[in-house]
């Protein structure tokens, strides 16, 4: 606030030489006069003060027989003066501001934070559901009210800060990231009898049933589709006979030993990119959304990768503008013949095949073994084997309803 009060006044950078420059000094002090930025070489002093005070000193010079240069003048008064005839340019440089400060009263950037399992899209949906979107008057923007609405709106988030700074609004939020089980299953799901069921083919490792009937058990292999627990459970009388069936969702932890077949072709000759070393940066001017443009020249490349960056315009740190400046690079390349040798198609499968596993993982499954064999053809390596891994099986259909069986000996009353 010093320095653009200073540069509001106007203020001058002095040289001071001469007799008594000490004595210069402690009359400055004695008279109130605010000296800064002062410097000492030898019998020289350099230092600034204000326009104002600078028109005080004049009768302490002539007293300390000093003499006063003026290296620089600096602030607003020269400034104007300097460019008193270029009105256009004082009108624009008055434009200017006034667009600046039309655009001080909207929200040109929205940021989140703190959020873990809610996504940067979920929130910014609701803030638009809010009616508040990149462009929003800042006086429409009550940041106490959109906090409780937020709380309010996502049971998962147990604090939030809205706030205001410049002409960019933060969202801070916190979650909750303890996940309760709900107390009750729905309906739907204790209702409806379904089996549990292989959606592939697979050697039982384990089970444990908790609810329904086994019809398979450790070691044995199963193809897909078979059944692996119904989601029936027959009813015996005392004559071991089935009296009825009692319906329920099949509920067990069974872990299964499955396969997955890999294949990985790697080509002896292809094209590579290469780059030549040459590129060109152009530059676009954006309003929001909308392209407003530069003058650029073509690109005589004729194989070139892109890379674009775009950066939104920010005067101070909190002070963003509703404009963008686009950088794109393009990187000149030529396709050239590669011959693949064993070592680096070895390379080539091992990665892709890291890349595969590790997509199994990402499904919960766990590795048991791999087996991969290579095989070399005419123009091509062949990289080809099975997976073994170890999951649950978890897939379910619709139980089977079966009639009751009739007891022996019963005869069906007729009417006479």
């Amino acid at each position: 606030m010093t320095a653009l009060l200073r540069y509001l006044s106007g203020y001058v950078c002095v040289e001071l030489t001469g007799y008594a420059t000490e004595r210069f000094l402690n009359l400055c002090t004695n008279h109130d006069i605010n000296l800064w930025n002062m410097d000492h070489k030898e019998d020289t002093y350099t230092f600034c003060m204000s326009l104002e005070d600078f028109r005080k000193i004049r009768p302490m010079v002539k007293k300390t027989r000093t003499k006063i240069r003026i290296t620089k003048r600096c602030g607003l008064p020269f400034f104007l003066y300097r460019y008193r005839k270029r009105k256009m340019f004082l009108l624009g440089l008055l434009l200017c501001v006034g667009i600046v400060y039309a655009f001080s009263c909207y929200v040109w950037n929205i940021e989140i934070c703190g959020n873990s399992t809610l996504s940067d899209d979920t929130v910014y949906r609701y803030l638009e559901s809010e009616k508040i979107r990149v462009g929003t008057a800042k006086g429409k923007v009550d940041c106490e009210k959109l906090e409780a609405k937020i709380r309010q709106h996502f049971s998962n988030v147990i604090w939030t800060s809205v706030r205001l700074e410049g002409t960019k609004l933060t969202v801070d939020v916190k979650e909750n990231l303890i996940t309760q089980e709900p107390q009750e299953k729905q309906e739907t799901e204790t209702e409806e009898a379904q089996d549990l069921v292989a959606d592939k083919d697979a050697v039982i490792l384990s089970i444990v049933t908790r609810n329904g009937t086994p019809k398979v058990k450790a070691g044995d292999k199963v193809k897909k589709g078979k059944a692996l627990v119904l989601g029936r459970i027959d009813i015996y009388n005392d004559a071991k006979e089935i009296a009825g069936y009692q319906y329920c969702k099949a509920d067990a932890d069974i872990v299964a030993q499955t396969s997955y077949p890999y294949r990985y072709e790697v080509p002896t000759l292809v094209q590579k990119k290469a780059y030549t070393g040459k590129e060109k940066k152009r530059y676009s001017f954006w309003y929001r959304n909308k392209y407003i443009g530069l003058y650029q020249n073509g690109i005589s490349y004729r194989f070139y990768d892109k890379e674009s960056e775009k950066e939104q315009l920010c005067v101070m740190e909190n002070f963003y503008l509703p404009f963008y400046i686009q950088t794109d690079i393009y990187r000149e390349y030529q396709m050239k013949n590669h011959k693949i040798d064993k070592k680096e198609a070895k390379k080539m499968a091992a990665d892709n095949l890291e890349l595969f596993l590790s997509k199994l993982e990402e499904k919960g499954l766990q590795i048991i073994e791999k087996n991969v064999m290579m095989d070399k053809e005419k123009n091509s390596y062949i990289f080809q084997g099975t997976v073994l891994t170890k999951e649950k099986l978890e897939s379910y259909r619709v139980t089977k309803q079966l009639e009751v069986p009739k007891e022996e000996g019963t005869v069906e009353n007729e009417s006479e």
